[in-house]
């Protein structure tokens, strides 16, 4: 009973269109919180999927964000590789997306320099100053000054 009891929670948290129940500002907070939530960051993963580029870019850096919640060395890989595939794939998708271009500069901004993921930092910094000022998205446009790493930039 319990199991049918939990299938059906899960089933009616997911539209009918099969994309998860999960608003835009549901994910945004729930990715802030999983930097330190391995709760968190598998929550994002389950419940974002790939539907749109930007939905897709979340569950990338939520699977880079798995790297820093797990102790074996090669499953910190798998899921940095898997991740930034993800993330990588969806800003091809929609390359003029500042919400994914911020995610990228968050991730490529407090990995190691071990990892060899920063080659868009500076170009992502860039495009983002230029365009915060533009940005319509009230809550995108909150979340990226509340990160403070555009502060020189406002």
């Amino acid at each position: 009973m319990l199991v049918l009891l939990a299938l059906h929670l899960f089933t009616a948290s997911i539209g009918e269109s099969g994309n998860p129940a999960l608003t835009l500002n549901e994910i945004r907070h729930t990715f802030r919180t999983a930097v330190d939530s391995e709760t968190n960051a598998r929550h994002l993963i389950i419940y974002t999927g790939s539907s749109t580029p930007l939905r897709l870019g979340y569950t990338g850096a939520a699977t880079i964000l798995m790297a820093k919640h797990t102790l074996n060395p090669m499953a910190k890989l798998n899921y940095f590789e898997n991740g930034k595939a993800l993330l990588e794939l969806a800003i091809q998708r929609e390359p003029g997306n500042m919400e994914l271009r911020f995610l990228r500069y968050c991730i490529q901004s407090n990995i190691p320099a071990l990892l060899a993921y920063h080659q868009n930092k500076d170009e992502d910094y860039r495009s983002i100053c230029k365009s915060l000022s533009t940005i319509k998205d009230e809550g995108l446009r909150q979340m990226i000054v509340e990160s403070k790493l555009f502060y020189p930039c406002q």
